[in-house]
């Protein structure tokens, strides 16, 4: 499992911001976002599946050549394979679940690739009994398309050849005994770009095809992974720092992360202090709260720092400053749903 209590890794830096009387502090810091699934408490072995029909050779793949564009024929039938091999690994890798099999060859026997046919309630029942698995990933379709442009400059006197390779995959995950069905679809892409004086040069450097589109299903897999989950972000938080002594001597504290005595000092800045200082304190106890893990308190000091902001005729309060604030706003009331979110999913 995902370890909810990583350690925060701080990263201090310095960033003028072009005035004599303030400077401005940025940390880095790991933050676990929630992923686009929420699996039940009592799913420890998943079992991933697949069940796509394989992409028929003409469909998606082209070259046009100075706005000629011309279909040609690319066999795919081992992409969904490379997916949910990479996936199995990065699962195995991150260590979520307890288990992570594999069924390679595909369960799919509707035939049809343009319509996507899902495994059946009696079918996931009797593989779960099969392999203990105690929910079914299932991958339904990956479709592909890979474009092949070459364009000639006349002022470069050279051809660029690009590779553009896109694909699509549909998911869905299955409980036993149950005829609920969460469905996801992704899209993912690579791209290639060489120029050269003379056209056979500029296409030969690109990858070829069907190695384009395997690299493309290993990321496939690998992404797939890291939306499906919880995954940690770096993001960055700011300190705001001016002549103040309690301010600077707060900053003192942030590399040691003394979060305790860094709030001591800023806390009673709020109402004795020049709008300037009342507005930059009131931010930096934001981050200490919210580096703290209490996202309401957090909240609450940048609606403070915002509301100081906005009836001040300070300039380095109206501009940056507030549209930061209110950025930040946003962010921690994002972090406190995906807080709740994340206490279902770990």
């Amino acid at each position: 499992m995902i370890d909810p209590m990583k350690k925060l890794f701080l990263f201090l830096f310095v960033m003028s911001v072009g005035c004599l009387s303030a400077e401005k502090y940025y940390i880095s810091i790991d933050v676990l976002r929630p992923g686009d699934l929420t699996f039940a408490p009592s799913v420890a072995h998943l079992l991933l599946v697949n069940n796509t029909v394989q992409q028929p050779s003409g469909f998606g793949h082209s070259i046009n050549v100075e706005g000629q564009n011309t279909l040609v024929e690319q066999r795919t039938d081992s992409l969904s394979i490379f997916a949910l091999a990479s996936m199995q690994e990065e699962l195995q890798m991150i260590g979520f679940f307890s288990s992570v099999q594999l069924i390679g060859e595909t369960l799919n026997r509707d035939g049809s690739f343009y319509a996507i046919s899902r495994l059946t309630s009696h079918e996931i029942d009797s593989l779960c009994r099969m392999y203990g698995a105690d929910a079914v990933l299932a991958l339904n379709r990956i479709a592909v398309t890979d474009q092949i442009t070459c364009q000639y400059s006349e002022y470069a006197s050279s051809w660029t050849t690009a590779l553009d390779v896109t694909s699509l995959a549909s998911w869905s995950l299955h409980y036993p005994n149950s005829q609920a069905v969460l469905n996801k679809h992704y899209a993912d892409s690579l791209y290639w770009q060489t120029e050269d004086f003379d056209l056979q040069n500029s296409y030969n450097q690109l990858p070829d095809r069907g190695d384009a589109e395997h690299d493309l299903a290993l990321l496939v897999g690998e992404k797939t992974v890291k939306r499906m989950l919880p995954a940690w972000q770096r993001t960055e938080r700011f300190f705001y720092t001016n002549q103040n002594k309690h301010i600077i001597r707060g900053m003192d504290s942030i590399p040691y992360q003394k979060w305790d005595a860094a709030l001591t000092l800023w806390n009673g800045l709020h109402e004795d202090a020049s709008k300037l200082t009342q507005a930059y304190a009131a931010a930096n106890v934001a981050v200490i709260y919210e580096l703290k893990g209490d996202y309401d308190s957090a909240i609450k000091w940048v609606e403070k720092a915002c509301n100081v902001a906005k009836t001040s005729w300070n300039y380095q309060l109206n501009g940056s400053f507030l549209e930061e604030q209110q950025r930040y706003l946003q962010q921690l009331r994002q972090r406190k749903r995906d807080d709740e979110l994340l206490k279902q999913q770990l």
